[in-house]
């Protein structure tokens, strides 16, 4: 197959972004916040899809939208390496593993001088073990050969840059890690909005809050223990805000345990603020995660946080315990005493805060920019 040719008309900046999946939650806050803001910034803006992520009425009016066709996801640099070569990005930055591969081959098919750039949002230890040996093999040999034509990597905590370092033998400062844009001023609006689902707390008891998918990784079977737990000495309410395939066995381990009625399931909102605003504590329960967005948006409202120390961001996002207590995956007695510790001695909404300051969505695609090399 020959390659298709290029030079760049302009030297003015112009940063693409793709590896978006389609429907619901396929743009997610992050990406959303960093595209905005790059567009906000004054910066050529555009998006590249093939399915539709139910989320574009929420991007900035000035970013570009390029649709390409919704083909199966091992052909899908075909399309990308045209749509290179007719906009001509100075940039592309690549999400997800099935984007950052088709970025790698549309550019190598083109030969443009376009900057590739990957966004790592999981560890990748994690991805690659729930592979059977066959597909292990091919993901790690799709990651290694993809990721060595990246010109940079960002990754969002220092455990995943590890990971990828680990992985394909890069050093350097090819791979960096780089805070994600998580928070701008619409989470105060929101968190100002009355919750979709009310939930009535009553005086003197605290409104654990917990939010996410009902999957083990998520390990709120831990989480429900360790509130059993915890009501024996304090009067409180769990509110759980996502939904998912373990809902029916968490709703039978409440029953076992005999806090049915003061665990609550609230289902998935797309606005989760409301909840976080009640809260007197915010627990992280998992197992594993990328860079836990809901922990920080707890921080920023200044909302007390208890986290597992799972790979990976919790003890990144916590500097090691000074902004939230720390606790070992899996344990439902020290989740337990720590949350009582924390309920009982919380820090000020001001730390807290402080703590979040980085993950600012201006401060944050900033810095992805000037390490991508579009600001000076």
């Amino acid at each position: 197959m020959g390659s298709l040719k290029y030079n760049l008309g302009s030297d003015v900046p112009h940063v693409a972004f793709y590896g978006i999946r389609g429907g619901e939650g396929g743009l997610s806050p992050v990406l959303r916040n960093l595209i905005n803001t790059t567009s906000r910034l004054g910066i050529k803006s555009t998006i590249i899809i093939h399915g539709v992520p139910e989320e574009l009425d929420l991007l900035d009016d000035h970013v570009s939208i390029v649709r390409l066709p919704n083909i199966p996801k091992d052909l899908r640099f075909i399309p990308l390496a045209s749509c290179l070569r007719r906009h001509q990005p100075t940039h592309l930055l690549s999400n997800r593993e099935w984007g950052n591969w088709n970025a790698s081959l549309a550019r190598a098919l083109v030969q443009c001088p376009t900057k590739l750039v990957f966004r790592v949002g999981n560890p990748l230890d994690v991805t690659l073990k729930r592979r059977n040996l066959i597909k292990k093999a091919l993901r790690k040999y799709k990651i290694s050969m993809s990721y060595k034509r990246a010109d940079l990597i960002i990754c969002n905590s220092q455990k995943i840059r590890e990971d990828v370092l680990s992985l394909t033998k890069l050093i350097g400062k090819k791979v960096v890690v780089l805070n994600n844009p998580t928070i701008t001023n619409d989470i105060y609006q929101l968190a100002d909005a009355p919750p979709a689902v009310p939930v009535s707390i009553a005086t003197g008891e605290k409104a654990i809050v917990a939010v996410g998918r009902l999957a083990k990784q998520k390990a709120f079977d831990v989480l429900i223990s360790a509130f059993a737990l915890v009501a024996e000495h304090i009067p409180a309410r769990l509110l759980i805000v996502g939904n998912g395939k373990e809902y029916g066995s968490l709703k039978q381990l409440a029953r076992s345990l005999k806090i049915e009625d003061r665990v609550h399931f609230v289902g998935f909102q797309k606005n989760p603020f409301p909840y976080l605003k009640l809260a007197s504590l915010f627990v992280l329960s998992s197992s594993w995660e990328g860079s836990p967005n809901v922990l920080i948006e707890a921080l920023a409202l200044g909302v007390p946080s208890v986290a597992t120390d799972c790979p990976t961001g919790p003890r990144e996002i916590l500097a090691d315990g000074r902004f939230g207590r720390l606790v070992k995956v899996g344990d439902a007695k020290a989740l337990a005493e720590a949350m009582l510790e924390t309920l009982k001695s919380p820090p000020s909404h001001y730390l807290l805060k402080r703590a979040a300051e980085p993950f600012w969505a201006e401060t944050a695609t900033k810095a992805y920019l000037k390490t991508m090399g579009v600001l000076p």
